[in-house]
């Protein structure tokens, strides 16, 4: 194979390209004409193009100098469409097949800097591989250029003009909130769970707090039925004066010892009619008025299982921006940290993929729901949540965060207190997504040192396992399995003898 190797030259947020024959057998890497590439690195280009035959376009992880001379590096995550949209984060040093640049009609001459986003999401749409690779890693002797929000909206508005799909500025400079133009609206089915608690903040039950918040949404009422199940066996009830449809269902049998979120959910939503379902927990509130838009725009969308928003504790720190396998947990990532605090690329305000959020405020499809059989009941408390995402993504489905919604969330009040530590339904989820919980496909792991050390709040250790403590005893799921394997290796030995 040959690869063309092409400088080019950044002016004023442009890029000049050289005149390019392109030649479909052959390769080609476009590279800022600053940068420092290492020793080997063309050998190294070779074995990754003969590792990945069915890639078209590669991108790297980035590192530069800064100002007080430490190195930052740009470690990116696998392709994750969502993030590439409305980030731009594959950079601007790619290597690309001369049959993607053919079927592009790549030329010579002076280009945008938005030229490689563009390229990228033309690939997407014209069904090439994309593909990251984590070695060889360029190296920059200072920040590279990176492309500005309008300048995104411009480019993405252009590529999909008939899709529905608008782009909006970010949360940040260098990013855009992406949402769909709604012409006509489709019915909704809103499931909560209730135990009818006291919000001791206001003296108000956090379902009476919830719905109201709803009645605030800008989706059109008459689309929207609310189904709300109840376990706590009191006859209290407001239809909030008949905002919209209300179904109301006594699980009485599901109370006390018997209670089991999953079950509940379960029982809520193969009671809704329409395709689209979104799932609430009742001690959340929204705080923008249209939510159900901007969750929906994903949601909806066929290759995407879930979306869910941004979660705030009543202080108005991070409660909930994703889920990760970190060391054998899933945790919640940047707990108690403020929008203002420093986030590593910015990943807590702009829209991406996890592996898993929390469905505390999940949309979803009830044809997915179906496929996958719903929530396990296995996990009656706990980690319901984490697995059903986790199964979306073995099917290919994506799951995505959307911090456009926003929400307060005063966290396991739907539940209330429990006393169980059910330890085999954790070792059964421990053994079942090891994959996930040790090498999350959405955080590399060379990025995990970074975002550890952004949870430096002292009450992060404690917030981490807080979702574990009810059933683990405060002990690392990993723990466990290590327990489990001494237990198991002594037991063979015992028949052995």
């Amino acid at each position: 194979m040959f690869i063309h190797i092409l400088p080019y030259t950044i002016t004023s947020q442009n890029i000049y390209i050289k005149e390019v024959n392109i030649d479909t057998r052959q390769w080609y890497f476009f590279y800022p004409e600053d940068i420092l590439l290492p020793p080997h690195f063309f050998n190294d280009l070779k074995r990754l193009i003969k590792k990945n035959p069915a890639g078209a376009f590669f991108y790297f992880d980035e590192e530069w100098s800064l100002p007080d001379g430490s190195l930052y590096e740009q470690i990116k995550p696998d392709l994750n469409i969502t993030l590439l949209y409305s980030s731009a984060y594959i950079g601007n040093t790619v290597l690309c097949s001369g049959t993607l640049l053919r079927s592009l009609a790549v030329t010579q001459g002076i280009f945008p800097l938005t030229f490689f986003y563009q390229m990228a999401i033309k690939s997407l749409q014209y069904g090439f591989s994309i593909e990251h690779t984590k070695y060889p890693r360029i190296r920059h002797p200072n920040c590279p250029v990176r492309i500005e929000r309008d300048e995104m909206v411009q480019v993405f508005n252009s590529l999909n003009a008939d899709t529905g799909l608008i782009a909006l500025g970010g949360l940040t400079d260098h990013s855009i909130m992406i949402k769909r133009e709604w012409r006509s609206y489709p019915e909704l089915t809103i499931c909560i769970p209730t135990r009818q608690k006291i919000n001791d903040d206001t003296g108000e039950l956090f379902i009476q707090e919830c719905i109201k918040s709803i009645s605030k949404s800008t989706w059109p009422r008459d689309k929207i039925k609310i189904i709300i199940g109840d376990n706590s066996g009191k006859e209290f009830y407001d239809k909030q004066d008949g905002c919209f449809t209300i179904e109301y269902l006594r699980l009485d049998e599901l109370s006390g010892d018997n209670f089991n979120y999953a079950k509940i959910v379960n029982i809520l939503w193969k009671q809704a009619q329409t395709e689209f379902i979104i799932f609430l927990n009742d001690d959340t509130i929204m705080v923008t008025p249209d939510w159900i838009e901007s969750l929906a725009s994903f949601a909806l969308e066929s290759d995407v299982g879930v979306c869910g928003p941004v979660l705030y504790y009543p202080n108005g720190t991070f409660q909930h921006a994703g889920f990760a396998g970190i060391n054998g947990n899933p945790q919640h990532l940047w707990i108690e940290k403020k929008f203002n605090d420093k986030i590593y690329e910015g990943w807590a305000s702009v829209q991406r993929e996890w592996s898993a959020i929390t469905g505390a405020v999940m949309a979803t499809r009830r044809s997915v729901l179906e496929e996958l059989n719903g929530f396990d009941e296995l996990f009656p408390y706990n980690f319901n949540d984490i697995d059903l995402c986790y199964k979306m993504r073995m099917r290919g489905l994506r799951v995505v965060y959307n911090p456009a919604a926003k929400f307060i969330h005063h966290e396991s009040a739907t539940r209330g207190k429990i006393d169980k530590s059910p330890q085999k339904a954790a070792l059964t989820f421990s053994r079942r997504w090891k994959f996930f919980l040790f090498d999350d496909p959405m955080l590399p792991k060379e990025a995990l040192k970074y975002v550890v050390e952004e949870h430096s709040h002292p009450s992060f250790s404690c917030r981490c396992l807080k979702r574990l403590k009810d059933f683990i005893k405060l002990l690392p799921l990993s723990h466990i399995l290590i327990r489990e394997l001494k237990y198991a290796h002594k037991s063979r030995g015992q028949k052995e003898k």
